[in-house]
């Protein structure tokens, strides 16, 4: 696996987003890279633009054998937008407004795009009322499919599974009984726990799903800083070539659903300046107070004192 910033800071990170790494280390993503690859309706790429700093030859390398890419001189603005839009087909246009200040960006692509494994006829799509949390109902295409599927209902919420083609990629429906954003983020954690989404059952099932596009664009630093991932002064010494300071990451996404089938796309470019490297850090003993003293062999004890008096 292909990796940027130093081992330790690759550590901080897993930690910080709440990730295992003895579960899913750098084995664990390569593992899941490959599966992801072999998927015939996923494209994945990445891309590494540089200047004023010097990718090694070790990590090309690496580059070149994870994404079958080769870092490239960073020109412009619009260079950066072009892969974005080649990588998405064009769902997603631009990534980035301006390179001042920029000395590297690392940026990823995913695209999905599959049909139903049993499409929705476009003859039983209807205006239908589709109500927000504000309570304002508004009128929606709104597809609907009557048929065996898989379903069932769990931790508050109703499940239906829909099969694509040509794809191990599945989609899943989560519908909470109850209303209101608390069930809707309940049911959205429920979603992401061991079993939740397994062990459904073939049943007949009338179904209505909105036809919709939705489209995001979110700065994504903020939040990382404050969950603890490190930003500044990343060791980078052995991929870019110098210490690396995380000026933006930005993240736009696009998912569509309708009749056909799922289009889905993602872009992440996260840029670098150049920076100092983090000072080590400083841990002071000040004994301005009452302190212990103790002499050991070994495991054995020898003496124990308590300073307590100036």
């Amino acid at each position: 696996m292909c990796k940027t910033v130093s081992a330790q800071e690759f550590h901080q990170l897993y930690s910080a987003i709440r990730l295992d790494v003895n579960v899913l280390g750098s084995g664990g993503v390569t593992k899941v890279l490959e599966g992801v690859q072999q998927d015939k309706a996923i494209e994945i790429g990445a891309n590494v633009f540089a200047r004023n700093c010097h990718p090694t030859p070790a990590y090309i390398k690496g580059v070149i054998k994870a994404f079958g890419c080769e870092p490239c001189a960073l020109k412009s603005a619009a260079q950066v937008n072009a892969w974005c839009a080649s990588a998405t087909h064009n769902h997603i246009q631009k990534i980035v407004d301006n390179i001042d200040n920029v000395d590297a960006i690392l940026i990823s692509a995913i695209f999905f795009k599959a049909a139903w494994k049993t499409p929705f006829n476009k003859r039983s799509t209807r205006p239908q009322l589709f109500t927000p949390f504000s309570g304002k109902g508004k009128e929606v295409p709104m597809m609907h499919k009557n048929e065996k599927m898989q379903y069932k209902h769990v931790n508050g919420m109703q499940l239906v599974v829909l099969p694509y083609n040509d794809s191990g990629v599945t989609a899943v429906i989560g519908l909470p009984d109850a209303k209101g954003p608390e069930a809707l983020a309940a049911a959205g954690s429920a979603l992401l726990t061991p079993g939740c989404v397994t062990g459904t059952y073939s049943t007949k099932v009338t179904l209505a799903l909105p036809k919709f596009k939705m489209e995001s664009s979110h700065e994504l630093l903020p939040m990382l800083k404050g969950m603890g991932v490190p930003t500044a002064g990343l060791d980078c010494t052995h991929s870019l070539g110098c210490p690396m300071d995380i000026s933006s990451v930005i993240q736009k996404a696009i998912l569509i659903v309708d009749e056909e089938g799922t289009t889905a796309a993602a872009v992440t470019a996260v840029m670098m300046k150049r920076g100092c490297a983090r000072p080590e850090p400083k841990t002071e003993v000040i004994c301005d107070r009452p302190f212990w003293f103790l002499l050991f062999l070994g495991d054995t004890l020898l003496f124990k004192a308590a300073k307590c008096e100036a």
